[in-house]
């Protein structure tokens, strides 16, 4: 004979826990969003200025191109990232809801680490260009 198992009700903290998990998942989209946004608006002023003193930064040819190239990719995917992409699904299924949820939502994330990534290394070419006099 097996053992009938008694659940417990779950306590303030669990149902509060609980809650802001569903909020956190809920708002992830928005939030990359906004960050991709501001990635957008950086890369807009430092392409700008970058442009406006091409001429004047004492770093090789080649390394301001790659510079250019790496900025450019960030801010190219920065807009892929926040690019509306139209729905598809059946807004009366909720597994079809919540899979193209998860889809974007790695997408969007992809798009954040790349771009991320690529300013990063653009930074740091352009700070070990500056110091070794490249």
């Amino acid at each position: 004979m097996s053992d009938i198992i008694q659940g417990q009700k779950p306590s303030e903290e669990e149902l509060f826990y609980k809650q802001w998990g569903w909020e956190t998942l809920k708002n992830n989209i928005s939030t990359v969003n906004g960050v991709l946004k501001q990635y957008i608006t950086i890369n807009t002023v430092l392409l700008s200025a970058y442009l406006g003193f091409f001429e004047k930064i004492a770093i090789n040819y080649w390394v301001k191109i790659v510079l250019f190239i790496l900025l450019i990719l960030s801010f190219i995917i920065s807009i892929i990232g926040i690019f509306p992409f139209p729905i598809n699904v059946s807004l009366n299924k909720p597994y079809d809801i919540k899979t193209y949820k998860e889809k974007r939502a790695k997408c969007k994330n992809l798009c954040l680490v790349l771009a991320t990534c690529s300013l990063i290394i653009a930074f740091v070419i352009f700070l070990v260009a500056i110091l070794t006099d490249c």
